[in-house]
């Protein structure tokens, strides 16, 4: 090998060298928010670019915040001879600007009308708030999956460029090459919890994949300038890249996130004041938004949620209004700090005028420090977990604080006039000493028909119901109320 060959391949080997170097030190800095690829050398976003000055978002991940006054109605766009046919869209009501309300509309029904030849055609409102209104959108026919979003400026009814929704001057490429890795990692089953902590011992374990180059693959398909590839929720901004989206978390980059201050006005942008108050920044979007109110004061902490599968309830906050007042009333007078915390789910089946809500509630007594200090924390980051029932996340309080974990649940009947009931107090007892006493042990049926609230268990009312027979055969009853109660069991104030 001749002398000039040599000092090549040395070269070579060196350059690789230092390659891998600069490689490693990109990937193992890419989860700091750093720019590992001279992504900041780019020409600059042709917008947003002024003084060169960032502007950062001043609301912390730990706050509270207000939905918009303004009303979603869902509309069915299916076609009569489609049966199998899913088309879902949302018009909105409630702006005072009636022309910017009658030209979000227009667009989200001319939206709709284009993928109304689909089998499937759905509209998620991801975010209501903000002065803003957001949608995903999702269309599936044979093959064909679409996917994309939507972004309103409820001051105009300007439809936002990705770019529009982040801080002044920030250059944000940085931020969306971690969201992709973040959702890389989580489809290739390296690293299943979604929040992004501790990736550089994951990103330095695991170089059989090329995470770098699908990053920045995939980062060059991002048209900062389009309209329709993101969504916004209250805590993520979510980017749509082919057949997937890559969320950038508030809860690592809220900094970044201009759309909190953005389009405030100095006067409010709507009819009403009949949108949901304080709730959770931290609060997880899971298909749909939830109900949600957390209400603070110097003596006590209420928190009330709605997990919902049956209905959309953001279309009724004035019942979940007072539903949140029925079980605010049972916070005790304490000379500690009281907890109550209320979740569970809303029934609502279109075959029946009634409702139920069943939910499940935990009480606790702690200093006000320790509450400060930890478990408010607790509970927004509780929030932020993506899985919000209740009783998933009791169990992290019950190690150290003193919760009461064992209450019953209390489930509310709602009637065609939005009347609120205790279930035992709306129901009969003969439906319960006809229909469930019988099947009791003989000694405690005589009990049963004398103390019915003792045994209208939440298991006899939610979920089902195990009853023994006289033959000792036990068998499992589905008992969903309330549409498997007749009418003749519920007292006389409960309006059909």
């Amino acid at each position: 090998m001749s002398r000039s060959s040599k000092i090549g391949l040395i070269f070579g080997v060196i350059l690789s060298a230092g390659l891998a170097i600069v490689l490693a030190w990109a990937v193992l800095n890419l989860v700091h928010g750093e720019d590992p690829f001279g992504i900041a050398e780019d020409t600059p976003l042709p917008s947003e670019q002024d003084s060169g000055e960032i502007v950062y978002n001043t609301r912390e991940y730990y706050s509270l915040y207000d939905n918009n006054d303004l009303a979603l109605e869902e509309k069915s766009c299916n076609k009569p001879d489609n049966e199998d046919q899913s088309c879902s869209y949302y018009q909105i009501s409630g702006l005072k600007n009636a022309e910017v309300q009658n030209r979000i509309n227009k667009r989200l029904s001319e939206i709709a009308a284009k993928y109304s030849n689909y089998d499937i055609f759905y509209e998620n409102n991801t975010l209501n708030a903000f002065n803003l209104v957001s949608f995903y959108f999702y269309a599936h026919k044979n093959k064909e999956e679409v996917r994309s979003g939507i972004t309103f400026d409820l001051n105009t009814g300007n439809e936002l460029k990705l770019q529009d929704v982040f801080v002044k001057n920030a250059n944000i490429k940085p931020l969306l090459s971690n969201a992709i890795y973040t959702r890389l990692v989580t489809l290739r089953g390296d690293y299943t919890y979604w929040r992004v902590e501790d990736r550089a011992e994951d990103r330095a374990s695991k170089q059989e994949f090329d995470y770098d180059g699908e990053v920045l693959k995939i980062l060059k398909k991002v048209d900062f300038n389009a309209t329709d590839n993101f969504f916004l929720s209250p805590n993520s901004i979510s980017f749509i890249v082919g057949d997937d989206y890559f969320n950038v978390e508030a809860e690592r980059d809220i900094k970044y996130f201009g759309y909190y201050e953005k389009y405030a006005s100095k006067e409010s942008l709507f009819d009403n004041d009949d949108g949901l108050k304080n709730v959770p920044l931290s609060n997880a979007y899971s298909g749909s938004l939830l109900y949600n109110i957390f209400d603070e004061t110097d003596t006590s902490t209420y928190t009330f949620e709605i997990i919902n599968y049956y209905s959309w309830i953001e279309n009724d906050p004035k019942l979940n209004q007072k539903l949140g007042e029925y079980y605010r009333k049972k916070i005790p007078n304490s000379d500690k700090y009281v907890v109550l915390q209320v979740g569970g789910q809303l029934r609502d089946d279109e075959s029946s005028p009634l409702k139920l809500f069943s939910g499940e509630y935990a009480l606790c007594e702690m200093d006000k420090t320790d509450y400060q200090n930890s478990f408010r924390k607790m509970i927004f980051d509780a929030k932020s977990s993506r899985n919000m029932m209740l009783l998933n996340w009791r169990a992290a309080f019950d190690a150290n604080y003193g919760c009461k974990t064992d209450i019953s649940s209390d489930p509310v009947i709602i009637d065609a006039d939005n009347n609120l009931f205790k279930l035992s107090d709306a129901i009969k007892e003969e439906f319960f000493t006809d229909t469930y006493c019988p099947y009791l042990d003989q000694n405690k049926q005589a009990d049963c028909k004398k103390n019915f609230d003792k045994y209208f268990s939440r298991e006899y009312i939610y979920e089902s119901y195990v009853i023994k027979e006289r033959n000792n055969a036990s068998h499992t009853y589905s008992a969903f109320i309330p549409d498997e109660i007749p009418h003749k069991y519920f007292n006389k104030n409960v309006k059909f």
